[in-house]
């Protein structure tokens, strides 16, 4: 009985079917290389329509079931070559080869990259200028990022990315018809650029006439994208399938597949109107329902706590009014206390005025009684003295004499 070597490493595979050196299920591995077969016939079949981004992504995920799917690594080389990175097409070639040196055609197309180093340092300028480019646009320096962009074009006719950013400057700059040229471009190589279509309908370009522009730009045969760039396909030289439909069926095969895609793209719209009916059904009578009685309950207790909080706030108003009252009766009584001491005041201060008024009157009084006490004092001493000198004078004199003198005095 023969032994049995792993498909992914080599190594012996036990009889319960895991290899004894990378330690891996053979039936896992199996599942897996069937996966990126996959991924693989369907980015095949959207490189053959010309959706370049949905077939790199489809082959990424092949790769990522199976790293050593030569012939996916080999197209995507292919895709990102015609989408102007070069650098990632060389890298997916380089590890093409790595996994299979013979009989692989990723070595011829490294071997025409190599006589042609020109090109290769026309396109490694091109995406510095790009990215020179990038930065003026992000500070919004159109004029000079839209001349490092012409730059790049010239020296990469190819770069996708360059065109994308040369329309959105131009839409930035409110020149539609320009931007709509730069688009047409990238759609005649790729025709369902997810960026490219967003800013035709953000342009308000209908759906027709995107189909249009497509189609008119599209090349004239599918293996045109090989010969054009020196990456056709030679005879013993070719991957499991071919890549593009045959020349002799052209534009025809072309129009038919973009049929079949616009079918697929139809039910698809179908499909998800279905599932979003459904969603909205299941959201009205279930979940709806107990959301409405959530938003209820917490505005309830929204309102109670509002009512708590107003009736609190009233109660403090009313004792601050209250307040208020009590001390404005206060101010006034105190007013009306002051206004009657003052009064009492001023009938005091009458009094005192009227009492410094008689002190003053009972002065002059006293005064003048003294002074006629005073003059008839002197009057009587006066008398006496005289009645002294009458007495030393007249001695001698009768008694009677003397007594009507005194009373003539």
């Amino acid at each position: 009985m023969a032994e049995k070597t792993c498909i992914y490493c080599g190594g012996q595979v036990d009889e319960n079917g895991y290899c004894l050196s990378c330690k891996l299920s053979q039936d896992f591995l199996r599942k897996a290389g069937n996966t990126s077969l996959y991924y693989y016939n369907i980015g095949l079949d959207r490189a053959r329509m010309g959706h370049l981004t949905g077939a790199r992504e489809s082959l990424v995920m092949s790769l990522r079931y199976n790293k050593t799917n030569i012939d996916a690594r080999n197209l995507l080389g292919l895709i990102c070559y015609q989408m102007g990175d070069t650098v990632e097409a060389i890298r997916h070639w380089v590890m093409s080869v790595n996994y299979r040196p013979e009989a692989n055609a990723a070595v011829r197309y490294l071997k025409e990259l190599r006589e042609k180093p020109k090109t290769i340092e026309k396109e490694n300028d091109a995406a510095r200028t790009f990215n020179i480019a990038l930065d003026h646009a992000k500070r919004k320096e159109f004029d000079l990022a839209v001349i490092q962009l012409k730059k790049c074009l010239s020296e990469n006719k190819r770069f996708l990315q360059a065109y994308l950013l040369m329309a959105l400057i131009e839409i930035e700059c409110k020149k539609p018809g320009t931007a709509k040229k730069y688009i047409a471009r990238v759609i005649s190589v790729d025709r369902n650029n997810p960026t490219a279509l967003h800013f035709l309908r953000e342009l308000g370009t209908s759906a027709d006439a995107i189909n249009r522009m497509a189609e008119d730009g599209q090349e004239e045969d599918s293996e045109a994208l090989f010969n054009y760039y020196g990456m056709e396909l030679r005879p013993g030289e070719r991957p499991a399938r071919k890549i593009f439909p045959e020349k002799k069926e052209g534009r025809r095969n072309l129009q038919r597949d973009n049929r079949k895609e616009q079918n697929l793209t139809r039910f698809s719209n179908i499909y998800m109107l279905v599932g979003i009916i459904i969603g909205a059904a299941v959201f009205f009578f279930l979940l709806a329902p107990e959301i409405r009685q959530k938003a209820d309950t917490k505005q309830q207790t929204m309102e109670t706590n509002y009512n708590e909080t107003l009736a609190s706030k009233n109660s403090e108003i009313e004792s601050l009014t209250q307040a208020v009252t009590t001390l404005s009766e206060q101010n006034q009584a105190f007013a009306s206390s002051t206004d009657a001491m003052q009064g009492t005041i001023d009938d005091l201060t009458g009094e005192v005025e009227s009492l410094k008024q008689s002190i003053a009157n009972g002065t002059a009084v006293v005064t003048s009684q003294s002074e006629s006490t005073a003059e008839d004092t002197d009057a009587d001493e006066e008398t006496n003295e005289a009645a002294n000198r009458n007495n030393a004078n007249v001695e001698g004199i009768s008694q009677d004499e003397i007594q009507n003198m005194i009373q003539s005095e």
